[in-house]
């Protein structure tokens, strides 16, 4: 098997929305503000349909679930380094 043909272009924009998303949750745990916060996971998402629709050649369609993909890392990384804060 190539790695070309394992890393298709479905795994590839994931692969980019889950870093995006991880970076978007630890700059919002910085910042310490949820509305600011969501701002960077927004913008993140941009930065990802952008990647993933001019770079990878994405269809728009499909991009909603890599984008729910970034979302979900994004809130998981903020949730998890706030409770660290915490304790």
């Amino acid at each position: 098997m190539k790695l070309d043909e394992y890393f298709d272009a479905e795994l590839k924009s994931t692969i980019a929305h889950v870093l995006l998303g991880a970076v978007a949750g630890y700059a919002s745990f910085l910042v310490n503000a949820t509305n600011i916060g969501l701002l960077f996971a927004l913008i993140s998402a941009g930065i990802g349909y952008a990647y993933s629709t001019y770079f990878l050649k994405y269809d728009t369609k499909k991009w909603y679930g890599s984008a729910f993909v970034l979302l979900l890392t994004w809130l998981i990384v903020w949730t998890l380094f706030y409770n660290v804060a915490i304790r």
